[in-house]
């Protein structure tokens, strides 16, 4: 019984440091949304066609549904494990409620009609044991739970600036769902009124709208049927981050073998495409390359004789 006062003093110090980490991320989540930020990834990203008060707005909205989704689960004395169901679950409260802040902040006498929307398609596996990891790490507050995972690589020196990055990307990527979903319905009337007010005015002509959705689906194409089956297979993971107020994309390492075993044949060609340039590409570079150079030695040779030939023949 002695022991009690003191492991609940240990708990009690726990949290409080766990609660001045969460609230040093958060603050620093909220600062990377308060200035505009600048698509310079090589991608059209949807929210490319918002002005920037709006996309600033929208940031924020879905950065603090994010934070409370986090406090929430912290703060349950119930929950001790997030499994990949059920952060998926917290993803789409995220998205569902900054969804329909975003379009009530705007037009505030409308109330959504939409049925459930399933937002599965737009997280990989990948997405979905990051938002695991991240979940379980603010639940457990313990830093080796992180280093022990193999999804992705974190410094301990830099844990915080990393999970800060993750959690950017999950922002800026819900953000992305969010008006990328909006502009696939605008053929309803109030999506096409909430476009006239947040759409930047090089995007108000329906035409360029119709572009943006046309590049955005034949992006999602290509990205599906060859960058992701080669990502996968290189096991790296896309990640947004803020840069300089800047939006960026960089690769970084992933464990993703799990996933080849759910590729589409399609996907499948290309990595066994991959595999067969891997095993190929290499001998076919030094094949050239020792080609190229008996050809240059004997060009040269055959030069050299025949200028002696004709040095001794006409003498200077």
């Amino acid at each position: 019984m002695s022991n009690e006062p003191e492991s609940n003093l240990l708990i009690n110090r726990t949290n409080h440091y766990l609660l001045k980490h969460l609230a040093t991320i958060f603050i620093r989540l909220e600062l990377n949304f308060n200035s505009d930020l600048k698509n310079v990834t090589k991608l059209a990203l949807p929210t490319d066609c918002l002005t920037s008060y709006s996309q600033r707005f929208l940031f924020k909205t879905v950065a603090s549904h994010l934070e409370f989704e986090i406090l929430n689960l912290f703060e349950s004395s119930i929950i001790s494990f997030v499994s990949a169901k059920s952060a998926f679950y917290h993803l789409e409260n995220i998205l569902s409620d900054s969804l329909c802040n975003f379009v009530q902040f705007y037009l505030p006498n409308k109330s959504l009609s939409f049925s459930k929307p399933d937002f599965s398609a737009d997280f990989s596996i990948c997405d979905l044991t990051i938002w695991t990891h991240i979940l379980n790490y603010f639940i457990k507050g313990d830093s080796q739970y992180f280093y022990c995972q193999k999804s992705v690589k974190l410094s301990c020196d830099l844990l915080e600036d990393q999970i800060l990055a993750i959690l950017n990307h999950f922002v800026i990527q819900i953000s992305n769902i969010i008006i990328k979903f909006l502009l696939y319905h605008d053929e309803r009337l109030f999506i096409r009124n909430l476009f006239y007010i947040v759409c930047d005015v090089s995007f108000l002509s329906s035409r360029y709208l119709m572009n943006l959705k046309n590049n955005l689906l034949l992006f999602r194409a290509v990205n599906f049927y060859i960058y992701d089956p080669k990502l996968i297979y290189e096991n790296k993971y896309s990640l947004l981050y803020i840069n300089s107020n800047t939006i960026c994309s960089k690769k970084i390492y992933s464990d993703r073998h799990r996933e080849l075993t759910i590729l589409s044949k399609p996907q499948l060609l290309v990595v066994i495409l991959l595999e067969l340039q891997d095993l190929f590409f290499p001998k076919i570079k030094n094949l050239v390359y020792l080609l190229g150079k008996s050809i240059i030695y004997i060009f040269s040779y055959f030069v050299g004789t025949a200028l002696k030939i004709l040095l001794n023949k006409f003498p200077i």
